[in-house]
């Protein structure tokens, strides 16, 4: 490392560091009590019990006021989009896809309809919202222009149509955005499989976009492959079978989903998390890298030999699932990370940061996984809300609050007096005004996060951290390369620390803890 280019930024943190959570009775906090189950409660914000317009929900999207109200934006897949209001606690028809030119719900029972939706990040100015909505021939990803409480039909900018067969199942249909911008896409196999092994298909895929303020889009540096004759730029993800959710780790830059997979009997369901492009295998493999039977090579060479293949022959490795189980219907969660700037009685707590939420649509339960630094391994897993009744989830969002936001579908393929959005929120008193939002970078390579007392590089370069008390005294020294996670605990009694990382890499600021 050379002087001239070495990056020195220090990182003023007041008071105490505290201890991230290690795994309900594994998650600890210091200076406050463990949670226990009175500390979380489930508000049910709509049902159909009350409101018989709420049938099939699909997925959600939020916005909130300066006093903290959130008002959820949801789909229905056999065309409705509507919108909790929390003042008025009822339930607003927004719009009616079923008049949408070639819209289709396939039959009465079928997958496809109005399934995902994502605000713009510039919601509040510029008040667009995108949809993943299913025609007979094509799945389109389009943005709209809402106009108070009435959708712009008339304003709809088509991003995307992906041609699709209205006869098979597995949309996929999942949308999301980043903190960069860009704008994450779910596709199913469309129950054929093989486009998922077809480079130049969009079907068995996840994408990521950058929309453009014209309706138009960028494809982002760093996707799967470079736009070509037999490679379609925007593929991120390819190898899945129906990916039916998905969540950002805002600070891993990480992605999330939940692959559902074959009725098989076997390890093959997974729940995903990668911070790298790759092929996940379908339909050659699923779950731990469980042969299907189909294609040609090896796991580390796959080759798609299908007649209808229209993209390269040779693929990239096959990854196998990241949390692998039997047959079932996976659904990812979110990341949560704490923030305390947010004014919000009902968060969930620092006890629960850093931890990777995660459900599944036959089983009901949700659990927290723990992940490692890199967010390469699972080092624990924790049953949670076993006494909150969950049915059939086929969304589940951290909202701009901090409490949590689950579909509560029910029913299979059709609906119950259950079905509608549900919310858990924390009634418990651990609530420190500090964030955990320590940068966003610039050109700095990778986040710099301290969680708790540990400090956590998700950078690929060579790094140096210092950290000192205000009179100068070395507390603690670490160096290497790549991500990597570092203790501060001979900092705890310390008081006002200063941390210093260093790169080779760019330029960036850091925000101030308090």
């Amino acid at each position: 490392m050379h002087a001239s280019s070495k990056l020195t930024t220090a990182l003023l943190i007041g008071g105490a560091l505290c201890a991230t959570p290690s795994s309900f009775a594994a998650f600890t906090y210091p200076g406050c009590a463990d949670p226990v189950a009175s500390d979380f409660g489930m508000e049910i914000l709509n049902s159909n019990a009350t409101d018989k317009a709420t049938m099939e929900p699909m997925k959600l999207a939020f916005d909130m006021d300066a006093s903290g109200n959130v008002s959820v934006y949801f789909t229905q897949r056999q065309g409705m989009l509507r919108k909790y209001d929390p003042i008025k606690k009822t339930v607003v028809d927004i719009a009616n896809f079923a008049s949408y030119p070639g819209f289709t719900t396939k039959f009465s029972g079928g997958s496809d309809g109005l399934l995902g939706i994502a605000m713009d990040p510039a919601f509040k100015t510029n008040h667009w919202i995108y949809l993943y909505v299913s025609t007979a021939t094509d799945w389109r990803v389009s943005r709209f222009t809402l106009n108070g409480e009435t959708l712009d039909m008339a304003s709809e900018k088509n991003l995307l149509k992906i041609p699709q067969s209205a006869a098979s199942p597995h949309p996929g249909g999942a949308l999301t955005f980043d903190n960069r911008g860009d704008l994450w896409i779910t596709t199913g196999d469309n129950g054929k499989g093989w486009p998922s092994a077809n480079t130049n298909d969009l079907r068995g895929k996840i994408l990521r976009i950058h929309p453009m303020p014209d309706g138009s889009y960028t494809v982002p540096a760093g996707n799967l492959f470079a736009a070509g004759d037999k490679t379609k730029g925007e593929i991120y993800i390819m190898g899945n079978r129906n990916p039916y959710t998905i969540t950002i780790d805002t600070v891993r830059h990480g992605v999330t989903w939940g692959d559902v997979g074959p009725d098989a009997g076997l390890i093959t369901e997974e729940r995903d998390f990668a911070t790298k492009p790759g092929n996940h295998g379908w339909p050659m493999y699923a779950g731990n890298q469980v042969s299907q039977g189909k294609g040609g090579g090896t796991v580390d060479k796959p080759i798609n030999n299908d007649a209808s293949n229209t993209g390269l022959s040779e693929l990239p490795p096959a990854v196998p699932g990241f949390d692998n189980y039997k047959q079932s219907c996976s659904i990812t969660g979110p990341v949560y990370y704490y923030n305390g700037t947010v004014a919000s009685k009902v968060r969930m707590p620092p006890h629960f940061n850093g931890i990777w939420f995660v459900s599944d649509f036959s089983h009901f339960a949700v659990e927290g996984l723990q992940l490692d630094g890199p967010g390469s391994k699972i080092l624990s897993r924790t049953p949670i809300f076993q006494d909150i009744q969950l049915e059939r989830i086929t969304d589940f969002q951290v909202g701009p609050d901090g409490a949590f936001y689950f579909v509560n579908y029910a029913g299979y393929r059709d609906f119950t007096s259950k079905t509608g959005i549900v919310r858990i929120i924390y009634k418990g008193t651990c609530s420190p005004p500090i964030s955990l939002a320590v940068n966003k970078p610039a050109l700095i390579d990778g986040d710099v996060r301290i969680e708790g007392m540990t400090l956590n590089l998700s950078g690929s370069g060579a790094h140096r951290v210092e950290v000192k008390d205000l009179s100068g005294r070395l507390l603690a020294s670490h160096h290497g390369t790549g991500p990597a996670s570092y203790s501060l605990a001979g900092t705890r009694n310390a008081g006002v620390c200063v941390v210093t990382v260093s790169t080779e890499k760019g330029r960036s600021a850091f925000k101030i803890i308090r």
